[in-house]
């Protein structure tokens, strides 16, 4: 049984659901560990032979999320499964994006996990978000005896072209930050009234000169003051 036998098209999904992220908690039935696998649905209809189509196994749950009301609060008692099982030399899996992306917050790490499949937890860039490169804050701990801190710069340009050599594999507490465009949220707004063609409030841009706005405005009617 594959993915797409459990779901058969993304008709059978609510409103507002994201059908590039599921996540499948999957139980080992010989020593009752979980792991967790996200998939693609999307990617598996349209390709149901491909390895995006994912193989189910026996007490396998799957969790289909809604963009509007985020994802934590499912995560949240997988995250706290996977921390019972993290030990000395076997950290606990969990991996953190951040900043302009629709569902920020903590995931689980899964096998092979790059910087792409964490901007697809994240339910992706957001509208704002600067498309071109990103911040991955990685923590190591450096001979059992203390711990390091190494910032890498991530082309996310080229990820997103799919270029696979930029895009950086994942360890076990990395953090990806994606910044927002600059002034991005600042709305530059002018009124004017009186005797102009065209009166009202308008969005500037920066460094527009007064003129240049009454141009936008049609101009002074015949009855202006010009010089007052």
């Amino acid at each position: 049984m594959r993915l797409t036998d459990a779901l058969q098209s993304q008709a059978e999904l609510r409103p507002g659901a994201d059908p590039q992220y599921l996540l499948i908690r999957r139980e080992n039935p010989r020593d009752r560990r979980i792991q967790v696998i996200s998939a693609d649905l999307e990617a598996a209809l349209d390709n149901p032979g491909g390895d995006a189509n994912l193989r189910l196994e026996p007490r396998d749950k799957i969790h289909v999320f809604d963009l509007a009301y985020g994802r934590q609060r499912v995560i949240q008692p997988i995250l706290d499964e996977l921390e019972l099982q993290s030990r000395y030399g076997a950290p606990n899996p969990i991996v953190t994006i951040s900043g302009e992306v629709l569902a920020p917050g903590t995931y689980p790490m899964e096998a092979e996990m790059r910087v792409s499949d964490l901007i697809r937890a994240g339910g992706d860039l957001s509208e704002e978000a600067y498309a071109t490169k990103a911040e991955l804050v990685r923590y190591e701990i450096v001979d059992g005896e203390n711990r390091s801190t190494q910032i890498i710069d991530i082309d996310l340009a080229a990820i997103l072209r799919g270029d696979v050599s930029a895009d950086v594999a994942l360890l076990a507490h990395d953090n990806l930050r994606i910044s927002g465009l600059p002034e991005w949220d600042r709305l530059w707004t002018v009124a004017l009234e009186g005797e102009v063609t065209f009166p009202g409030e308008y969005r500037i841009r920066r460094g527009e000169t007064l003129g240049q706005l009454l141009e936008r405005a049609g101009g002074l009617t015949e009855a202006a003051f010009p010089e007052g």
